[in-house]
């Protein structure tokens, strides 16, 4: 299972991937509780929990989050592997047609260690050079 943070219409989406394409699974779950396609949707198996709709909101939903989103990617995956591609239109998308964002686009904390800077060698054994580039672990 691949999730990703996309631009989809404009808009910013949490999205299963997978075989080049891309599922609005946000979408999916709206319209399979609320709209004139709610019973053909319902029928093919779409979970009755709402997707998280982040990546942090994943990230913080822990074990059921990742239950929640593995059952959506078992649902599509098998139902586009059936050939029952019509019930999924306007839901799944090709990779090339949206725009691959951050995966967490806004992190609540970002941590990087680095060792470009000459008073970090200075404090290393004689002989450590100072690189031409920056070196990071």
């Amino acid at each position: 299972m691949r999730l990703a943070t996309v631009k989809l219409k404009g808009r910013e989406q949490f999205v299963i991937c997978f075989d080049g394409l891309v599922v609005d699974v946000a979408r999916l779950w709206r319209e399979s509780h609320a709209t004139e396609r709610a019973t053909e949707l319902r029928s093919i198996g779409v979970p009755r929990e709402p997707p998280p709709d982040s990546m942090w909101a994943y990230l913080q939903g822990g074990q059921a989050a990742y239950d929640t989103m593995r059952r959506y990617h078992d649902v599509v995956t098998g139902v586009w592997q059936r050939g029952q591609r019509t019930a999924l239109s306007g839901i799944v998308f090709k990779e090339v047609d949206v725009e691959w964002l951050c995966p967490h686009p806004r992190p609540p904390m970002l941590f990087h260690i680095g060792e470009n800077y000459p008073r970090y060698y200075r404090e290393q054994p004689l002989g450590t050079a100072i690189p031409a580039v920056p070196a990071y672990d």
